[in-house]
Formats: C-alpha cells, sequence, structure tokens
C-alpha cells in the first residue's frame, strides 16, 4: 500500500514517464499551478454539484486540445457549460458524437454508452466526472491512447490518438 502511494506520487511529478505527450500533459495541464485567465470567474461560480478545482481541471484541459466542438449530454450542470464558454465563446456545444465530450453529471452513463464508443474506436478526448465502473472499463476495448485517472477517482481524462502507446495513468490531479 504505502508503495503504491509513494509510486503515484513519484509519477505526478513526472518522473518515470517516458511519453513526452504524458509527461507535458501531466505538469503543463492536469497538475498546471499557474493561474490561467479566466480562473477568478470560474471560481466565482457557485457550482453545487462539481467542485471548482475540477472545473478548473475541465478548463486547462478544453484549452489544451481546443476544440470546435464538444459533446454534452442533456443534464450537464450550467457550471460546466460556462467553464467551456470561458475557454472559447465560439465553441459548439452538440449532443452528438464529437471528437471532445464531456460527461458531468448524474445521468451521462446512458449517453457515454452510445457516444463514446465514436472517439475510442477513431481519435479523440472523452473527460469523466465521477466515473462508472461501466465508463472506466472503456479503457479495456482501447487498441492505443493514454488514461489519465485522478489519484481519488472523481475524474478520468481519455486521449485517443494513433501515434500514442497504451498506457494507463493514476495520478493526482
Amino acid at each position: 500500500m504505502p508503495f503504491r502511494w509513494i509510486k503515484r506520487w513519484w509519477r505526478s511529478k513526472g518522473f518515470g514517464i517516458h511519453s513526452p505527450f504524458a509527461f507535458y500533459f501531466i505538469l503543463r495541464v492536469l497538475r498546471e499551478k499557474l493561474p490561467y485567465y479566466a480562473y477568478d470567474e470560474i471560481k466565482a461560480l457557485k457550482p453545487s454539484d462539481v467542485s471548482r478545482r475540477d472545473l478548473l481541471t475541465l478548463f486547462r484541459i478544453e484549452c489544451y486540445f481546443a476544440p470546435s466542438e464538444v459533446t454534452l449530454p442533456e443534464g450537464t450542470p450550467k457550471s460546466v457549460r460556462t467553464t467551456l464558454r470561458l475557454a472559447d465563446s465560439r465553441i459548439r456545444i452538440t449532443k452528438e458524437a464529437s471528437k471532445f465530450q464531456c460527461y458531468f453529471g448524474k445521468d451521462s452513463e446512458a449517453r457515454f454508452r452510445t457516444l463514446a464508443p465514436a472517439v475510442t474506436d477513431s481519435e479523440g478526448v472523452i473527460v469523466i466526472h465521477h466515473p462508472s465502473s461501466y465508463m472506466l472499463r472503456i479503457k479495456d476495448t482501447m487498441a492505443h491512447g493514454m488514461t489519465f485517472t485522478n489519484g481519488n477517482g472523481s475524474m478520468l481524462v481519455i486521449v485517443v490518438r494513433h501515434d500514442l502507446p497504451r498506457q494507463d495513468f493514476v495520478i493526482n490531479f
């Protein structure tokens, strides 16, 4: 048990990660400490079901990948929609499958079952807040790409790209 904690702490600092993409993504996106331009506005939100920390992480992920379109299922909290709009006001929010999908909210698993395979079969990014056991099993179907799971289980980020080896990271972010 203590060895796993030390290993996760060590990896969270970027040591032992051989992939340049994963190293940069962990240090400069997931674990970034410097404030982004909309942090004050996000911190001013009064979310009831999503922590501010998770909203800030979502904001950094969206800024990094800069999608033109984001899939959000019905029932996504308003704070998540506001956070996505703060990253780019031109972003198109859709209920159909796109290359960038976010699943926040209670009823997101049903939509995940129908839309996520479009990403895992090709390329894209999926961000899941409090993933269910079914959502976690999607990792087993991936032939390539990386997953990043928060140490406390509150968030799962799946990056599917053909140039990335199949790897899973459990880190604190």
